[in-house]
């Protein structure tokens, strides 16, 4: 028997972890390398590629493989045989992850039965599914030298969000999701940001986690400007938060709101060039950052409603001009003030997607989209229109280009973070009412109905 009686579970579990978790060694992944760089024609003159050095680091889920390259040889020449070395890592090379909670799982009484360590994946399979099955990835980079970064895990196809995370967050960061590496921050207090992707795929969950994560880490150091052009039913429940100082949900709206933001923008100038500074991290006094947040876009299109009569068209169509330019002015001059755009889109096409509005946004972030056209009018290259899982986004930043599981968080996490900074707001038509002395009073207004 493999697993004795006494203390079968402790001593059981030490060694099903160890033997599920170490996987192979980093020397064997090595050797794999390097065999199948000379089976695929990756060697010159007789010449393969030469370790150099294997480095783990501390709390990722990598291990990176430094090798010199033969003379003649090119980062290109090996991407092109990136599949070959993912499939031969993980040829018969299938692993399990094990955690704490699925140890309780294990039935002690069936593992007793076995005789043998190659009977363990079998039975595993049988206790824990498919789904705990893994493969090894493979990332290829060249600086003077071809690294190879083997990866010990799978980017998770469903991430619901964990409030620790929140704990790592560095001031005006927001954990978007993660990737093979762990958690992803995007930083959203330098400029402005371009959302985009088709309806399901995960778009308008992030805007919720940023609007969440602000409120939880700034209650009071940020406010809102929420444009929810799906007939406000996105962000209906932060309608009541103090920090919401506009909320649009059509054209009309939009277009009052933005003007709103100009004015803004005009007293935040003149205050900046009385206090002799050029942007907001100059400022030593207390700022509020402003997010301006679009949700969907294309809906301030005029030709996207349904007017009939020849005036509406027309009013319509003056309003989103206005608006396109109004967006222009953000885009261009509002993130030194601490104005930020966050401009969210089913469909980024060129008329949508204004190239100034594009030009001066430093985050770019796409789920999956229809066409790669859509993709190249985000991300300057195709790609997006390849994803295929709910969640998954490329996420480009001056830092670079990487894919990225978005978290999932729910409506009661949301909740949780919203109910203390929900207030009793007047309705506009009661703030226009007169709220002093009755008026009727002088008997100037009163209507007085004499009896026939």
């Amino acid at each position: 028997m493999i697993l004795e009686v006494v203390s079968s579970s402790i001593i059981g579990g030490i060694y099903l972890a160890a033997k599920l978790k170490g996987g192979e060694s980093p020397t064997n992944d090595h050797q794999k390398i390097k065999m199948i760089a000379d089976a695929v024609g990756l060697k010159k003159n007789g010449q393969s590629i030469r370790i150099h050095r294997k480095y783990h680091p501390k709390n990722k889920h990598y291990t990176e493989y430094i090798y010199q390259i033969p003379l003649g040889l090119s980062l290109e020449d090996f991407q092109e045989k990136h599949q070959k070395f993912e499939d031969g890592l993980n040829n018969k090379q299938t692993r399990y992850l094990l955690s704490f909670k699925d140890l309780k799982k294990i039935d002690w009484k069936e593992l007793r039965k076995i005789n043998s360590l190659k009977e363990l994946p079998e039975q595993f399979k049988r206790m824990f599914g498919e789904k705990q099955l893994i493969r090894k990835s493979v990332e290829m980079s060249f600086d003077g030298m071809l690294k190879i970064k083997v990866y010990d895990r799978a980017m998770p196809t469903y991430l619901p969000f964990r409030e620790s995370v929140w704990e790592q967050c560095k001031k005006w960061h927001v954990p978007i999701g993660e990737t093979k590496d762990g958690v992803h921050f995007i930083r959203l207090d330098d400029g402005h940001a371009v959302i985009a992707g088709t309806t399901r795929y995960g778009k308008t969950t992030f805007l919720h986690l940023l609007i969440t994560t602000f409120l939880k880490l700034h209650p009071d150091e940020v406010e809102f400007s929420l444009i929810d052009l799906k007939s406000g039913l996105s962000f209906q429940r932060y309608k009541d938060c103090k920090q919401v100082i506009n909320m649009a949900e059509d054209l009309s709206s939009a277009h009052s709101c933005l003007n709103d933001i100009l004015q803004e923008m005009k007293h935040r100038k003149a205050w900046f060039k009385k206090l002799g500074v050029e942007k907001i991290q100059d400022v030593k006094q207390p700022i509020t950052r402003h997010y301006i947040i679009i949700d969907e876009a294309s809906n301030l299109d005029y030709r996207r409603m349904e007017l009939k009569s020849k005036k509406d068209i027309e009013a319509a169509k003056f309003m989103y001009e206005q608006c396109k330019s109004w967006m222009k002015m953000i885009a261009c001059e509002a993130a030194s003030l601490g104005i930020y755009l966050i401009f969210s889109t089913q469909y980024p096409t060129a008329e949508i997607l204004d190239s100034q509005v594009k030009a001066n946004t430093i985050t770019k972030i796409c789920y999956r989209l229809d066409t790669g056209t859509q993709s190249y009018v985000v991300l300057d290259h195709t790609g997006a229109e390849e994803i295929t899982i709910k969640g998954r986004a490329i996420v480009r930043t001056p830092d670079g280009t990487v894919q990225v599981q978005s978290y999932f968080l729910d409506d009661q996490q949301i909740e949780k973070v919203i109910t203390p900074h929900i207030i009793i707001k007047a309705r506009k038509d009661d703030e226009d009412e007169t709220t002093g002395e009755d008026p009727g009073e002088t008997g100037e207004d009163t209507l007085i109905i004499e009896p026939v």
